[in-house]
C-alpha cells in the first residue's frame, strides 16, 4: 500500500511499518439544530444518506429536506 510517512512516499510499506499511526478522536457530541441536509430524491444516493440518519438514530440532530426531483437531460 502507498504511504506518506513523515513526508516521504512509500510505494510498497504497510501500515504496521510506520513510525507512528495517526488517530483522530473527534467529541461526540450532537448538538441539535445545528445540521441540515438538503437533498433531491432524483440523485440516486439520497436513500443512503437519508438511511444513515435514521439507523444511527440521528433524526433529532439532522433534519433533513428535500428538493424538487426532476431530472432534466443534462442532468438534475
Amino acid at each position: 500500500m502507498a504511504v506518506l510517512d513523515k513526508g516521504i512516499w512509500y510505494s510498497n510499506k504497510d501500515v504496521h511499518e510506520l513510525a507512528e499511526e495517526d488517530s483522530f478522536h473527534l467529541p461526540e457530541v450532537e448538538a441539535a439544530d445545528r445540521y441540515h441536509l438538503y437533498m433531491s430524491y432524483a440523485w440516486p444516493f439520497a436513500h443512503r444518506s437519508y438511511s444513515e440518519i435514521h439507523f444511527l438514530g440521528l433524526d433529532h440532530v439532522i433534519t433533513t429536506s428535500s428538493v424538487a426531483a426532476k431530472r432534466y437531460e443534462d442532468g438534475w
